[in-house]
């Protein structure tokens, strides 16, 4: 694969140069890799470093309160397509995107959008809900070796009090631990409307150095997110969490006094006798 920095907009105010880290697989096994190291898929053929989030399917357990769940909608149909073979019309366009306006935004995901965001050049598969004859909900997914990425979903709004998103991804992760896979992808978390993604056992984020499980780390990262500078400058986070034992002081420190010993240690050639 290869891994490619595509520069942003600097702040000189704060010293901050950054860069967007892409990654461009060469080849079919390795997209499972670049997920495992955080990164997302954007338009082909990139890949993009972010905030990821998936569930670990080997801790993944249906709780007391997904069991209610689903128990209470067993009349609700799944079917997952091969994404060449779907078609979407137009009653199942329209409920794609009145909840796509609901949930993103007006006008984020319109009709273009939503093309190609089923299309089989960016999608794998769709995993279908139809409840009583009529599709109340589908989900554009990515599927490849053990790994599948719960990309966009789409629901029936009018449905609401059967909790139509928990029950999607409920289902899936029950399905695909059931079929043996390790992974279950489910995009980003930036912001507290989010957080549902965490309720699941198993939940796990990518915070630039691994995968943590840690709430009060993830609820931390939300809540500064206005605040300017890198994050791994921030004592706060730094002595509270310190991802992956890291300690860049004490690396700093050690570097410094390396350095110091260098420079100060006598050049042994200048007192060589004669």
């Amino acid at each position: 694969m290869k891994i490619v920095f595509s520069e942003s907009n600097p702040d000189y105010k704060n010293y901050t140069f950054p860069y967007v880290v892409w990654g461009i697989p060469e080849g079919i096994s390795e997209i499972a890799e670049l997920y495992s190291m955080g990164f997302l898929p954007s338009k082909k053929p990139y890949y993009y470093l972010a905030r990821s989030t998936r569930i670990s399917l080997n801790r993944f357990k249906v709780t007391q309160r997904l069991r209610k769940l689903l128990n209470a909608r067993k009349d609700i149909e799944m079917q997952l397509v091969d994404a060449s073979n779907f078609v979407l019309d137009a009653l199942a366009k329209s409920m794609c995107l009145q909840c796509a306006a609901s949930r993103f935004g007006k006008g984020v995901v319109d009709e273009c959008r939503l093309d190609r965001i089923i299309a089989p050049i960016n999608t794998t598969h769709i995993m279908q809900f139809r409840w009583r004859g009529k599709m109340i909900g589908l989900v554009a997914m990515n599927i490849v070796d053990a790994v599948a990425h719960y990309n966009f979903a789409f629901y029936d709004l009018t449905l609401a009090k059967m909790s139509p998103g928990i029950y999607m991804l409920a289902t899936a992760a029950v399905f695909f631990k059931e079929h043996g896979y390790t992974h279950l992808y489910m995009g980003t978390c930036y912001s507290t409307p989010f957080l549902y993604k965490s309720r699941f056992e198993g939940f796990e984020f990518f915070n630039g150095a691994g995968w943590s499980k840690n709430m009060e780390e993830l609820n931390f990262l939300i809540t500064r997110v206005a605040t300017p500078g890198h994050l791994f400058e921030c004592d706060e986070y730094m002595e509270n969490f310190s991802p992956m034992g890291m300690n860049i002081n004490a690396i700093s420190d050690a570097c410094g006094h390396a350095l110091r010993t260098a420079v100060n240690k006598p050049d042994s050639d200048q007192y060589e006798s004669t």
